[in-house]
């Protein structure tokens, strides 16, 4: 009798809530800055683009945009809290693969970074590269390269805001190698020559995502920020969202 009457008096103990004192502590991070990488991976429907900006290495297979041909667009999630970003002695860098073919040996691509928030432009860089001169019987490979951005000062992206990059890149120097000329009524300047004459003999594209299957080759930006700075800790079962809040109410078997 002893027993079953200890065994249960055990299961109303733990059947029973215990209410704890609600008490609200406060606490905040220092304002530390920390080094982040921010690859970019394959795009993710919920923030749009053609590709995510996330700072988990990316996974899977490789992406690419023909950046000559259409300007590549790579987007963050919407910010869960205020999230300030500045560069290194004043600089963002941009570390990309990329392949610039055409079918002389004079021509060269310019590639265009841009960096922004909330849509309005923080800053830009153009930097021209060489192109490979691509002909029968031979081919280009994928190579890396860097722009440094000029950040003048940092800046901060809002709450439900994103953080966006953007890169294009013109052709030029393919006259031979296409054939063809401007239509007469193109403004001057107007047309791209990437876009004139065309084809993969004149062309710059842009790789990201895990390229050729993530052995430490990515498109990524490197930055200086503090993920932590005004972020909100909230205790919640495993599971939950951010939209569920906190979870007050807690039982000895959670």
């Amino acid at each position: 009798l002893a027993l079953v009457f200890l065994f249960s008096s055990f299961a109303a103990t733990v059947s029973t809530p215990i209410s704890l004192p609600l008490e609200e502590v406060v606490s905040y991070t220092n304002e530390q800055l920390y080094d982040y990488e921010i690859f970019v991976a394959d795009k993710n429907d919920t923030a749009g683009g053609d590709g995510f900006l996330t700072t988990m290495e990316p996974t899977g297979s490789q992406k690419e945009i023909v950046v000559s041909d259409e300007t590549a667009e790579f987007k963050s999630p919407r910010m869960l809290s205020d999230l300030y970003i500045e560069g290194y002695s004043g600089e963002i860098e941009f570390t990309m693969w990329y392949k610039a073919v055409a079918g002389t040996d004079s021509a060269t691509a310019t590639f265009t970074v841009q960096i922004l928030n909330d849509g309005q432009i923080i800053s830009e860089e153009d930097k021209e590269f060489d192109a490979c001169q691509q002909s029968f019987g031979s081919s280009c490979g994928s190579r890396e390269a860097s722009i440094e951005i000029p950040i003048a000062a940092g800046f901060t992206v809002l709450q439900d805001n994103q953080l966006t990059i953007r890169v294009s890149a013109d052709m030029s120097g393919c006259e031979s190698s296409g054939g063809g000329t401007s239509p007469p009524d193109d403004p001057p300047g107007g047309e791209t020559e990437a876009r004139q004459f065309g084809g993969s003999e004149c062309s710059a594209t842009l790789y990201f995502g895990a390229i050729d299957g993530g052995a430490d080759q990515f498109t990524m930006i490197e930055v200086k920020s503090n993920a932590l700075s005004n972020s909100i800790l909230l205790v919640q079962k495993d599971g939950a969202d951010v939209i569920d809040g906190v979870q007050i109410d807690w039982y000895p078997n959670d």
